[in-house]
């Protein structure tokens, strides 16, 4: 019988792996440059963040068709179901690519730069801080009165910003400096799964009539009396923000079954812990949608002052109700 060499097989596996990078990477430049070359279209250079970002930025790319457009999106936080003939997507977590976004950022128009933050890290805070860029909301910055990843004092008048016209009505104060540009979009982007987005998954409709209440993993909603005894629990997508300790009788969902509990309607009276986190926003807005739906608020003081723009109109719903801290 012929000996089977593990170690020989294993590195041309690696070989083959690490040749296949390098054709993807290539791929990807010699697209780019073909394009840059031989296409009179304008470039967009998106940073996304996170799925909320992502879906705004292809909202955007839909509405601006005669673009061509370069995504850099976290792999960890971010889900590509689709790919698309006029966007090139690139790991933001690679080196590589962040000396090509770099580089990029020198050869595109300024503003057709989108950044999510720009008191993020040292490629965000470089872009901000050395060209005019266009801001694209990933976050609860756009309904603070004090925005946590934007340095307000560094934005210039009429700067761009990208926002969903969906909420416009909870916008900060400090937004109306700038320049909006509001796209439409369907206001359930902000959950775990999009429902526009392609599932293949099969969410038991039947098993959520017993299972009522949902605990939203998210700063501040342990100050809400009687989070811990939901019986379903949303953990945090960021691995780093996990801080709830949840005991055998919570059923984690995956987040097609999170999605599809948070907007289904339902005829059974349902309780859902919450605090700081885009989904609140999502919540807020459907409340009159769901007439069976309970919302508990857990936040933070300072947090709370800070969401005055969002929250002050909710302090009085009849459904919703308030634990700050």
């Amino acid at each position: 019988m012929e000996k089977h060499n593990y170690y020989s097989s294993k590195k041309e596996n690696l070989i083959t792996i690490g040749m296949k990078d390098i054709y993807e990477i290539l791929l990807k430049l010699s697209n780019f440059l073909k394009h840059f070359l031989f296409n009179k279209k304008s470039i967009n250079l998106f940073i996304c963040l996170n799925n909320y970002s992502y879906y705004l930025a292809k909202s955007y790319v839909n509405k601006n068709q005669r673009s061509f457009n370069l995504i850099f999106y976290d792999q960890e936080r971010t889900k590509i179901y689709k790919k698309f003939s006029n966007i090139i997507f690139c790991n933001y977590r690679s080196i590589f690519y962040r000396i090509i976004l770099l580089l990029i950022c020198f050869r595109v128009n300024h503003e057709n730069i989108f950044l999510p933050h720009t008191n993020g890290g040292f490629i965000q805070k470089f872009i901000a801080r050395n060209f005019n860029v266009s801001i694209l909301e990933d976050g609860l910055d756009s309904y603070r009165e004090s925005p946590n990843n934007i340095k307000i004092s560094s934005l210039v008048s009429n700067q761009r910003i990208i926002m969903p016209a969906q909420f416009k009505e909870y916008n900060a104060f400090w937004v109306n400096s700038l320049k909006k540009e509001y796209i439409d979009i369907n206001p359930s982007i902000v959950l775990p799964i999009f429902e526009g987005e392609s599932q293949s998954y099969k969410v038991k409709k039947k098993f959520f009539e017993k299972k009522n209440s949902l605990t939203i993993e998210s700063p501040g909603v342990d100050n809400c009396f009687g989070h811990e005894k939901s019986n379903l629990f949303l953990p945090h997508p960021g691995k780093a923000k996990n801080f709830l300790s949840i005991d055998s009788t919570h059923l984690t969902l995956n987040p097609y079954e999170a999605s599809y509990f948070i907007s289904s309607m339902s005829e059974y009276r349902q309780n859902i812990f919450v605090g700081e986190t885009m989904i609140l926003v999502y919540l807020l807005k459907t409340i009159d949608k769901h007439p069976c739906r309970n919302l508990k608020i857990g936040l933070k003081k300072n947090s709370s002052e800070n969401l005055r723009p969002l929250i002050n109109k909710f302090f009085i719903h009849p459904r919703i109700s308030f634990s700050i801290n």
